[in-house]
């Protein structure tokens, strides 16, 4: 998952609105919030009022999972896991970096 909040226009911010983030997705509300519901991809914070708050990482999932599914025409089920295998895999590379940087520190 190679999208940068650079690439997306986002001002760099702690949380944000879902008013926001579907102006930086171009999709609506209803939408995102039945990829809420569809996928373990996003999980917004609660803060006052019950309402959500999304992280960046969530802003670069949400517009990878849109870009799937309307350009390149996944079903939501696919989109969510191709998105769920590249985590999974940058996560088995960060491993792999971290294992490799103990054994270059030993020396």
């Amino acid at each position: 998952m190679k999208t940068s909040r650079m690439k997306l226009n986002i001002p760099q911010k702690r949380y944000y609105s879902i008013g926001e983030v579907c102006t930086y997705c171009d999709i609506k509300p209803y939408t995102l919030r039945y990829w809420e519901k569809k996928t373990n991809l996003i999980s917004p914070v609660r803060l006052s009022g019950n309402r959500r708050y999304y992280t960046g990482k969530d802003i670069e999932r949400i517009h990878k999972l849109s870009s799937l599914i309307h350009e390149s025409q996944h079903s939501i089920d696919d989109a969510a896991e191709i998105i769920e295998n590249d985590i999974s895999n940058a996560m088995q590379y960060h491993a792999v970096f971290n294992q490799i940087n103990v054994i270059l520190s030993e020396d």
